[in-house]
Order: C-alpha cells, then sequence, then structure tokens
C-alpha cells in the first residue's frame, strides 16, 4: 500500500514537472510566430547587439540593446549567416525584404521634468514571456535616478490585410 502511494506520488510530480516545461509559444491562445525561439540576440545588417522579434511573416522588428531604440520593421525574416550559424567567418545575419521603416534617430530617449530635457544613459535589461507575448525591459539612468521602461512589441492585423505594429508601454 505505502509503495503504492509513493508511486501515485512520484506520478503526480512527474506530471506537474512536465507541465512546468510547456513553453508560452506552445500555449494555444499564443499568437503563431514565423520560428522558434522568435525572440533573439545577434549581430544584425552590421549593427552589435540587436535583439529581434519575429512577430509574425510580415512583421520583423530588431531593437538596439545598446540604445533601447526600434531600429527596423521589416516583412521577410533574417539571413542567418556566420560563424554561429554556417561556420563560415566573416559575413554576419542580415535582414531580408521589404523595410517598413528604419529609424534614423540612433538616441531617441529623452527625460523631461519642465523645460528641461535630458539624455539618459539607457541599459538592455532583458526580456520576458507573458501568454505568448515578450516585454522589453530598459532602464533609462540620470544623476542618480531610474526609469524603467517595459514595452510589449506586437503585430496587428486591420481590414483589408492591412499590417500594423503596436507598442505598449
Amino acid at each position: 500500500m505505502k509503495s503504492f502511494r509513493l508511486s501515485r506520488l512520484a506520478a503526480l510530480f512527474g506530471l506537474l514537472a512536465l507541465a512546468g516545461c510547456v513553453s508560452d509559444s506552445d500555449r494555444s491562445d499564443a499568437p503563431d510566430r514565423p520560428m522558434d525561439p522568435w525572440v533573439f540576440r545577434s549581430v544584425l545588417d552590421e549593427r552589435p547587439r540587436m535583439v529581434t522579434l519575429a512577430l509574425h511573416d510580415n512583421l520583423w522588428v530588431s531593437y538596439s540593446g545598446q540604445t533601447g531604440a526600434l531600429y527596423k520593421a521589416w516583412r521577410g525574416g533574417v539571413n542567418f549567416d556566420g560563424p554561429v550559424y554556417t561556420t563560415v567567418h566573416g559575413p554576419q545575419p542580415t535582414t531580408i525584404g521589404d523595410g517598413w521603416m528604419e529609424n534614423r534617430f540612433p538616441l531617441p530617449w529623452r527625460l523631461l521634468e519642465g523645460d528641461k530635457e535630458w539624455r539618459p544613459r539607457v541599459q538592455y535589461r532583458g526580456h520576458r514571456f507573458e501568454d505568448g507575448h515578450v516585454w522589453l525591459h530598459y532602464e533609462l539612468h540620470h544623476d542618480g535616478h531610474v526609469v524603467h521602461v517595459w514595452e510589449q512589441p506586437e503585430y496587428a492585423e486591420r481590414g483589408a490585410g492591412q499590417v500594423g505594429f503596436v507598442r505598449t508601454f
């Protein structure tokens, strides 16, 4: 009888362990993503420390991990070339396809207080997954103060197949 209880208890713990292994992308209510992993860091278009999100086949976006700036939004994907992906030294990953937008402002963050404006030091603090979506976390530092910025970028489709990009802060 004691061994039967122990085996049932072991089976229960095993099921709980397996349930904990289900990733956000395995959830049935999570948006479909064009690849897995759909959030990754790499060099992209000769820019180091980029954070790229494959939100949808029609929308990929990339942010600078150095400045917290949105770098580019495009349709297409990434050409995974270079030593990490193909063992060929020299080339690096590049964007493929048509660009929706490319940011020309490398340092977009500003802190305002009254009529004073400061350019903060930006630190990328990583990202987290929640209900099939990603949240990017940045810290803006100035004069001993820290502002935490959480952003959830997401694909949206409007009527007639129009591509939308939603940024929730």
